[in-house]
């Protein structure tokens, strides 16, 4: 295979998102000139700005359009390399693509992708390492073609019959759509595209997304003829543009896409050699990786103008292993079988306050409303904390960014544990470089009643303005504190990231929130997402992970349970799929059982099972031997079960 040709990939952003950049994809601020404007998703902050403007470059320089990127989405970008082409090393082939949209050029990946937005763009999760695998062009050689375009887009995907009805179901205007023909026809230089362009409006497919890759001389052609139409009718509608809402600006944008699609069914008619490509579409193209480094940016500039940087602890730098934090006192009652025990504990804090008028309570008060006979579950309590709670690495590292910029660093938190327990917690994960800390059930004041803060702010000798906190809570970690004048950074719960990355997940939560067994299975990908650095490299590492594993432990527990209920001696397991359940079945075993359980694995098919329970068999069976060991157990079968 010849090498590739010097190729250069525009990546059209407008806000924040994971950057693609590398010695192809160059990612592009659209629109730079007007960034402190609203665009369709509202308006980019300055800490955002600055991110854009340092990690790519920007429509506005040179000679540009970018003032007028509202009425012309990424076509102000297309302009921009149009004419400052140079700028980008004067590729040998040029192209575009879009910060959620991209080429798949891993054709056997693309083609099982059944899940597709409006029934055209295959449905990406989140940009995974394996899904910036399948968008490299490195091993696709452009030189054997001369454009490569996305496969067409049949308006009836929407129910509509035609490019017109397509522009109307999105809310768009028509008058540019109604207008290229006309401008086509009376420009003698564009004379060539005046077949292809009548009944364009009736049109019931074309090329979308203004994305391509294609020759040089190609590009500057296609340049050539998209302004030539554009630019002058942007200065026939400027008056009722200006007027329309966000949405409706951009109908030149849109309308783009049908020249786009003109010019390359023109190339398509003089035999240029071409590669159609399915487009994506990533549904969450913020993953929770370039979240990360997006706080940290952000969060870097901010420290440098306070003194004291203060923490949430609960969910912020700490985390438990569970879908919810009150899922402790569920693993509690299953663990020890006390029942009710779960729901009594959830209402004892609030119960304890009221009795007690008390703003906060401690450890004590709350056990002192529960009854007798849960009290030994007290210690357990603890016990159990002390086990399981880890620290957020983000949250680890912000801290160590914090001492690197010598400021002060202290913890607060609206938590019934003393500070001695917490600080046992924090020295048990290695968290001992800090200042002070601050915990409501030993002060008596809280983050939700704003005192806390104010204890804090005089203890400390602080302005309001000196000190930032950041925590998970939006009302006592950031309104209250932004209440009172101090900088307040909002961070998601971890558990909230990470189901936002893993859709699937998110699924099985809602449908099974009060399953303590989901629950802690979450809360364990959880912590191997976070110490991951919330990116899974391997895809079939993730699958099993993710998925497998959590089948699995399904099953295999309910085959224990159902076990235990039958006071089953013997079980047998069936290869190959009964492999993973019975080394699943026998850890629980060790962990749960009062009497053991003989195992057995059988190598054989499952036709041969269904063989030997439908009393079928075959005398000329290959499998003889699996069917005689089998059978050996054949008598004591009513006090067996095979999986």
């Amino acid at each position: 295979m010849q090498k590739n040709p010097n190729v250069k990939i525009l990546v059209s952003y407008h806000k924040p998102s994971v950057l693609f950049k590398d010695e192809v994809l160059t990612p592009i601020h659209l629109g730079r000139a007007l960034s402190k404007e609203a665009h369709k998703d509202g308006k980019v902050s300055d800490e955002e700005y600055e991110w854009l403007c340092e990690n790519m470059i920007g429509d506005d320089t040179g000679e540009n359009i970018s003032h007028l990127n509202r009425y012309f989405n990424e076509m102000t970008g297309i302009y921009w390399a149009w004419k400052n082409y140079d700028k980008l090393g004067n590729p040998e082939y040029i192209g575009l693509c879009h910060y959620r949209r991209h080429f798949i050029f891993d054709e056997y990946v693309s083609n099982f992708i059944h899940r597709k937005f409006v029934n055209y763009y295959p449905i990406i999760e989140n940009i995974s390492k394996h899904y910036q695998s399948i968008i490299q062009i490195r091993d696709f050689n452009c030189q054997d073609y001369d454009l490569i375009i996305p496969k067409k887009f049949k308006t009836t995907n929407n129910s509509c019959h035609s490019v017109y009805e397509y522009f109307a179901y999105n809310g768009q205007n028509t008058q540019a759509l109604n207008a290229i023909q006309d401008k086509i026809c009376s420009n003698k230089g564009l004379q060539e595209y005046a077949h292809l362009a009548k009944n364009l409006a009736q049109k019931q497919s074309f090329y979308p997304c203004n994305m391509f890759i294609m020759k040089k001389e190609l590009f500057f052609e296609y340049c050539e003829f998209v302004f030539a139409i554009l630019l002058p009718l942007y200065e026939e509608m400027k008056e009722s543009l200006s007027s329309a809402n966000i949405w409706q600006k951009r109908e030149l944008g849109f309308t783009s896409e049908q020249l786009t699609s003109l010019f390359i069914e023109r190339q398509l008619q003089k035999d240029r050699k071409y590669k159609e490509f399915e487009v994506s579409f990533v549904e969450n193209p913020n993953n929770a990786k370039f979240q990360d480094m997006l706080y940290q940016d952000t969060l870097k500039k901010i420290m440098t103008r306070h003194k004291v940087i203060s923490f949430d602890l609960f969910d912020t730098l700490l985390v438990r292993p569970y879908a919810k934090p009150i899922d402790v006192f569920k693993h509690l009652e299953e663990s020890f079988g006390q029942k009710d025990f779960a729901s009594l504990r959830s209402r004892a804090e609030f119960k304890a306050m009221k009795t007690l008028n008390k703003k906060q309570v401690n450890f004590d008060e709350i056990y002192s409303q529960m009854p007798n006979r849960f009290h030994f579950l007290q210690a357990r309590e603890k016990e159990l904390e002390l086990q399981t709670l880890y620290i957020n690495p983000l949250i680890k590292n912000l801290c160590e960014m914090a001492r690197s910029l010598g400021k002060k660093v202290i913890f607060v938190s609206d938590m019934y544990h003393s500070k001695e327990f917490i600080t046992e917690i924090l020295t048990k994960n290695g968290i001992c470089d800090f200042d002070k800390l601050y915990v409501s059930a030993d002060i008596g004041k809280t983050k939700h009643h704003k005192d806390l803060y104010q204890y804090i702010l005089k203890e400390l000798d602080l302005k309001p303005e000196e000190m930032l906190h950041i925590g998970d809570n939006k009302f006592s970690d950031f309104e209250n504190a932004k209440e009172l004048g101090i900088t307040a950074f909002y961070l998601p719960k971890p558990m909230e990231s990470f189901l936002q990355d893993y859709p699937k997940l998110k699924q099985l939560y809602e449908f099974h929130s009060n399953n303590l067994t989901i629950s802690i299975i979450l809360g364990l990908c959880l912590k191997k997402w976070l110490y991951c650095d919330k990116d899974i490299v391997e895809y079939w590492s993730y699958l099993g992970y993710f998925y497998g594993g959590v089948i699995c432990y399904g099953l295999s527990k309910f085959v224990f349970k159902e076990a235990l209920k039958e006071n089953l001696k013997e079980m047998i397991f069936i290869a190959r799929d009964g492999y993973v359940i019975e080394k699943i079945f026998n850890l629980l075993q060790e962990h749960l059982a009062t009497e053991k359980i003989q195992t057995h694995y059988v190598q054989a098919s499952r036709s041969l099972c269904n063989e030997v329970f439908g009393l079928d068999l075959m005398e000329n069976t290959s499998n003889r031997k699996a069917i005689n060991l089998i059978l050996s157990f054949k008598e004591e079968i009513p006090e067996k079960k095979i999986f």
